[in-house]
C-alpha cells in the first residue's frame, strides 16, 4: 500500500505541469469524464465496495451537503436566541464646543457683542437586562425545536442516501 501511495504521488508531481495546462484549455465532456474516472476509487484495480460507495456518497452527495448546511444554519439559532436573553451594554460619548455670540444693548443703549465659548461633554452607559420576556423564552425553545427538526431531516436524508447507494450498488452487481 505504501508503494502505491508513493507511486500515485510521483505521478501527480510528474504530471502537474500537464494538469495545469489542461486546466487552462477548454474541457469537453469526454475529457471531464476521463479525468473524473481516473481520480475515483472505481478506476483503481480493486472494485468499489458497498461501504466505500456509501462513504464517498456521504461526502459528495449534494442532497446530504444541503441537509448538513441547513442543519448547521439552524444550529446557529440557539446561540443567537440565547444571546437575546443576556445583558446588553451600550456606551455613548459626545463632546461639543459651543460658541455663543450675543448682541444686546448696554446701559447706555449701545449694542455690545459678547463671545462666549464653552465645552459640553456627555457620557452614557446603558445596561439592559430582560428580566422576564416570554417571547424570548419561546424563541429559544423554538430554536431548539428547529435544531431537532433539522437533525431529524439530516438523519432522514442519510437513511435515504443509504437506500439509494445500496440499490444502485445492487443494480450494478446484477448488471
Amino acid at each position: 500500500m505504501r508503494t502505491q501511495t508513493s507511486i500515485a504521488l510521483a505521478c501527480i508531481v510528474a504530471f502537474a505541469p500537464i494538469g495545469a495546462a489542461m486546466a487552462q484549455a477548454p474541457t469537453t465532456a469526454a475529457a471531464t469524464t476521463s479525468a473524473t474516472a481516473s481520480t475515483t476509487p472505481a478506476a483503481s484495480a480493486a472494485p468499489l465496495t458497498l461501504l466505500e460507495a456509501y462513504r464517498l456518497a456521504l461526502v459528495q452527495d449534494a442532497i446530504i451537503r444541503t441537509a448538513r448546511a441547513g442543519a448547521d444554519a439552524r444550529r446557529e439559532r440557539i446561540p443567537q436566541s440565547r444571546a437575546q436573553m443576556l445583558p446588553n451594554i451600550a456606551f455613548q460619548a459626545g463632546a461639543n464646543r459651543n460658541n455663543l455670540i450675543r448682541t444686546q444693548p448696554n446701559i447706555l443703549g449701545v449694542p455690545t457683542t459678547t463671545d462666549q465659548f464653552y465645552d459640553s461633554n456627555s457620557r452614557t452607559l446603558i445596561l439592559r437586562q430582560p428580566l422576564f420576556r416570554p417571547a424570548l423564552i419561546a424563541d429559544y425553545r423554538q430554536a431548539r425545536a428547529q435544531v431537532a427538526d433539522a437533525n431529524a431531516s439530516l438523519e432522514k436524508e442519510v437513511q435515504n442516501l443509504a437506500t439509494r447507494v445500496t440499490s444502485a450498488y445492487l443494480e450494478a452487481l446484477l448488471a
